[in-house]
């Protein structure tokens, strides 16, 4: 169990607390107050009463990590080994489990700060796809009749826009039919 983000004078005055917690608390802190008094028990070497606190913690729907290492070495220390593992081993599941979850929710933020590289709208992508297309066939043919009447050294360029003018057509094909 991990220590309790409040501090105290004494452990007299955090079991006084925490008992009156458990008897005159809000129901959402009884749990805290529960866990609180399991770690006096266990520190008091009072392990029948850390247990029975910390399984009705579970009882209620409580299931962390610390809660069941802490019930795993009580167990342990009530020569109880078969239910010690079968407390360390869930607790090893959760941890499995939490950090799963962790590395989904980082995956989803990522991908959600994702920039979107082409717009949702089915008619956007149909406009960008036709102006890509007639630009790019334009540039084709003006650079091949370009280069057809022209000679000599500016074939290479003019040849070169010719294909520039076939790269920006099959993009333009390519806006059509949008990734998915």
């Amino acid at each position: 169990m991990g220590s309790s983000p409040q501090r105290f004078p004494n452990e007299q005055a955090e079991a006084h607390h925490w008992l009156g917690v458990l008897k005159d608390g809000p129901h959402d802190q009884k749990i805290a107050a529960r866990i609180g008094l399991a770690r006096i028990f266990e520190r008091r070497g009072m392990p029948d009463e850390a247990v029975e606190l910390l399984v009705t913690c579970i009882e209620a729907g409580h299931h962390d990590v610390d809660v069941y290492e802490s019930l795993g070495r009580l167990y342990a220390v009530q020569g109880r080994q078969d239910l010690s593992v079968r407390a360390r081993a869930e607790a090893q599941r959760l941890r499995v489990r939490q950090q799963r979850e962790r590395e989904e929710a980082e995956a989803r933020a990522r991908a959600e700060a994702q920039p979107v590289a082409t717009p949702t709208d089915p008619a956007a992508h149909r406009r960008r796809g036709l102006v890509y297309i007639v630009s790019g066939a334009s540039i084709a043919v003006g650079g091949f009749l370009v280069a057809m009447v022209y000679g000599q050294g500016v074939l290479v360029i003019l040849y070169a826009l010719s294909v520039a003018g076939v790269a920006m057509l099959l993009h333009g094909v390519a806006a059509l039919a949008p990734r998915r």
